[in-house]
């Protein structure tokens, strides 16, 4: 049984990935339209699982407008634990890893506070095969909860990930699916 969402965002998203899902098989990056999801756009991103010797990493090669605008920093072309973000770049990774392990989508539900913010944010995760190398691509989205549209460009205006001074995984869980 699939976990709920939060964010109505993410569940858009998540019932375009398992629409894609065929017998119980993580759904393929070649299957997997950008387009169809027009709307999620700027809260979506797209990693290309390297390994590097025993080491498994995730470079960025598409990441929405609204993550770029709220994390102040382009992650296309670099890893994951090369964007500053107070150490919460370490738990993206950790949900990323999560579910290359699950072969499933996993939620990420966490509570970040820069100096004068407290923000809470669903993290999705979902992997994505290749023809013939298994899974190697990570499709996920981030999402503000508790706020109106209005607010939330605020916040990715004000929010500054370096500075930040407190996180928290409030839960993080395989979603099932394929």
């Amino acid at each position: 049984m699939a976990l709920a969402l939060s964010s109505k965002k993410n569940a858009a998203l998540y019932d375009y990935y398992m629409s894609l899902a065929n017998l119980n098989q993580v759904p393929r990056y070649a299957h997997f339209d950008i387009a169809s999801v027009r709307d999620h756009l700027p809260y979506v991103y797209m990693s290309r699982l390297v390994r590097q010797g025993a080491e498994q990493r995730f470079r960025f090669h598409m990441i929405g407008d609204k993550l770029v605008a709220f994390f102040k920093q382009e992650g296309r072309g670099r890893f994951i634990r090369e964007l500053r973000l107070g150490g919460w770049e370490l738990e993206w990774r950790r949900s990323q890893l999560l579910s290359l392990e699950k072969r499933q989508p996993v939620v990420v539900e966490s509570v970040v506070q820069d100096a004068k913010l407290r923000v809470r944010l669903e993290h999705l995760a979902m992997p994505l095969a290749d023809y013939h190398d298994g899974i190697i691509y990570m499709a996920g989205a981030i999402d503000i909860l508790d706020y109106a549209e209005d607010d939330a460009a605020r916040i990715e205006a004000g929010f500054t990930w370096p500075n930040l001074v407190y996180f928290d995984i409030v839960r993080r869980a395989p979603m099932g699916g394929p």
